[in-house]
């Protein structure tokens, strides 16, 4: 049976030292590949399951300064949709009467 401080000390720990990272541990590599997920686009229930949390809050709570603050984004594509959704009701004889310009208000 290997336990986790015999990996460490006879098998993980020597090879951090081989690469010349004598600091590296197996947690720090999780929380890099937690990090790498976030930073390629990957949403906070791919990183849960990927870490295997038991909910996405927990994710968040540890890495939630992480994701980036898509706020503008989301704004960003609002707009779009309401100008589409606008041209749309602009083409369309049956719902132009009920847009205040064509009403002729």
């Amino acid at each position: 049976m290997l336990r986790n401080g015999d990996f460490n000390r006879r098998t993980f720990g020597p090879a951090a030292i081989a690469i010349g990272e004598p600091n590296l541990t197996p947690h720090g590599l999780r929380h890099t590949a937690a990090s790498l997920a976030i930073a390629a686009g990957g949403n906070v229930k791919v990183v849960q399951q990927m870490l295997g949390h038991a909910t996405a809050s927990m994710t968040l709570d540890l890495y939630g300064h992480l994701f980036p603050d898509q706020l503008d984004d989301v704004a960003d594509r609002l707009d779009v949709i309401g100008r589409a959704a606008a041209d749309f009701l602009r083409t369309n004889a049956f719902v132009t009467p009920l847009l205040p310009e064509a009403a002729g208000l």
